[in-house]
């Protein structure tokens, strides 16, 4: 059962590695562990989208489950009020999640020298890419 499952989530791997956490990392970091600056600020990037896609899946289930108490209450007013707190605490933390993640976008866009005009019309800009600083070398 185990080989089944390894097996099958091998071509898994690969997909990862495009687009999950190591997004971006440089394969001599993958392969050999020569990892730089600019593979360590990648993987910090990586997590910091991922905590914000994670906040979005997070979000969506404490809106069915906030749903799900309304539609189950039949009538009795017990689960009516914790249904509408879950939506409205789903709302507010989606609120406070993508307002940080605007703040601190816009904020180090502004400190790298974008306008803020130009940061709003491409608000996810290029100030997290890494031009090279902190490079490793290639594997032996």
């Amino acid at each position: 059962m185990v080989l089944i499952a390894a097996s099958l989530s091998w071509p898994l791997t690969s997909l990862a590695v495009e687009s999950g956490l190591f997004k971006g990392i440089n394969n001599s970091c993958l392969v050999c562990g020569n990892c730089g600056l600019c593979d360590i600020i990648q993987v910090v990037v990586n997590l910091g989208d991922l905590l914000v896609g994670l906040s979005g899946v997070a979000a969506i289930l404490m809106f069915v489950l906030g749903g799900t108490l309304l539609i189950i209450d039949y009538g009795s007013g017990k689960n009516i009020q914790k249904g509408k707190d879950t939506i409205k605490a789903a709302i507010f933390g989606l609120v406070i999640v993508l307002g940080a993640w605007t703040i601190v976008n816009l904020t180090i866009a502004v400190f790298v020298g974008t306008t803020p005009g130009s940061a709003f019309s491409n608000i996810t800009g290029t100030w997290n890419v890494c031009q090279g600083a902190g490079s490793p070398k290639p594997c032996p």
